[in-house]
Order: C-alpha cells, then sequence, then structure tokens
C-alpha cells in the first residue's frame, strides 16, 4: 500500500512539473479558477472573451495556453 501511494504521489509530482515547464508564465502554486471574488469574475471575463468566444468546446489546455501567453 505504501508503494502505491509513493508511485502515485511520484506521478502527480512528474506532471506537475511538466506543467510548470510547458505553462512557465503561471504561477501553479497561486492559480485558482473559481468564483468568489469580484477579481475572479474579471478573470472570467477575460477567459470568456479571450477563449470561449474563438473556440466554443474550449478544454482546460485551451485556458493554460492563454493564460500562459497573456502572463496573467
Amino acid at each position: 500500500m505504501l508503494n502505491h501511494y509513493i508511485i502515485k504521489k511520484y506521478s502527480s509530482y512528474k506532471y506537475e512539473y511538466k506543467l510548470q515547464i510547458k505553462y512557465e508564465n503561471i504561477n501553479f502554486d497561486e492559480l485558482h479558477l473559481s468564483l468568489d471574488t469580484q477579481e475572479d469574475y474579471e478573470l472570467f471575463k477575460d477567459i470568456f472573451k479571450n477563449v470561449y468566444l474563438r473556440k466554443k468546446n474550449f478544454t482546460l489546455e485551451d485556458i493554460l495556453q492563454y493564460l500562459n501567453s497573456a502572463n496573467i
């Protein structure tokens, strides 16, 4: 059981590390996509305007690419 836990944690770490390298302009420690504040709402409006209006069937990858390029 412990071995499974270590492998799972290590795999998760490798995935997070790959994301951090691929999206070097995004601080994943501070990134959250929840709608709790006016600032969150403004970010969602910005994402909607720049991602959804260009591609209705967007993915999380599309959002990350936008946030990385916009350096938000």
